[in-house]
This record gives structure tokens, C-alpha cells and sequence, in this order.
């Protein structure tokens, strides 16, 4: 019996293991813009890819040391809780400054609208997410 109930455990572990697969492959920047690359990081977080946006697009190490998948999921949480789902992403605006790239989303929510800025350094590590005031 403890044989069966100990086998029983290993293949539920087995299973549950193969199962979980929240282990996402960093993605080769290189084939990709900055715009590309702020895009898929931006539509993973609003699709609630918390895990793959902090596993699968490299960061730079403060932005490593600041997040992670459930901090991403607090902060669009915090998003939708305060302005609701959002309504409209519009075309976004790239601007440079002091050798970092500015992806801003300009985006529609219910109660407000806000610009989704992806910052990005020059290697295309992620190093920043914010809110900002809308801009289009």
C-alpha cells in the first residue's frame, strides 16, 4: 500500500511538474526593434503574462532586482482597479533620452487616459515600466 500511495505521489509530482510550465525562454533581442520588443513585453502584461513579461524579456539588473511576476500583476491590477479595463491602445511614440528608448502606449481606460511608457536601454534589457500622463 505505501508503495502504491508513493508511486501514486511521484506521478502526481511528475504531472504537476510538466504541467506548471511557467519557465519562459529569454528571448533573442536581436531579432527584434525596441518598438517590436515593447510591444509583446506590453501586450504579454495586458494579457496577464505576468510570469512570461519578467522571465522571458531580459531586464537590466535594477529593474531584475525591482520585479517580478506578481509585482507585474499588482501593478496592472492596481491599473484596471483605479481607471477599469482598458478601452483603446493608440499608436505609440518613441522618444530617446540620455541613451534610453521611450516606448509610450498612449492608452484609453474607462475613467482615464494614460501613456504606458516601456523603457528600454541600449542593449533592449527592459529597464523601466511606468504610467504617465497621456500623450498622443
Amino acid at each position: 500500500m505505501k508503495k502504491l500511495l508513493l508511486g501514486f505521489a511521484v506521478v502526481v509530482t511528475l504531472l504537476l511538474t510538466a504541467c506548471g510550465g511557467n519557465d519562459y525562454e529569454l528571448i533573442d533581442v536581436a531579432s527584434y526593434t525596441h518598438e517590436e520588443l515593447a510591444e509583446m513585453y506590453l501586450d504579454d502584461l495586458m494579457n496577464e503574462e505576468y510570469d512570461k513579461a519578467y522571465q522571458h524579456y531580459p531586464h537590466d539588473s535594477a529593474m531584475k532586482n525591482a520585479v517580478n511576476g506578481n509585482a507585474y500583476k499588482a501593478i496592472m491590477e492596481d491599473l484596471y482597479r483605479l481607471y477599469g479595463d482598458i478601452q483603446e491602445v493608440e499608436e505609440y511614440i518613441v522618444s530617446e533620452v540620455d541613451g534610453y528608448t521611450i516606448i509610450s502606449f498612449p492608452t484609453k481606460l474607462e475613467s482615464e487616459n494614460l501613456n504606458l511608457n516601456v523603457v528600454l536601454d541600449g542593449e533592449k534589457n527592459i529597464a523601466g515600466f511606468n504610467i504617465g500622463e497621456y500623450s498622443n
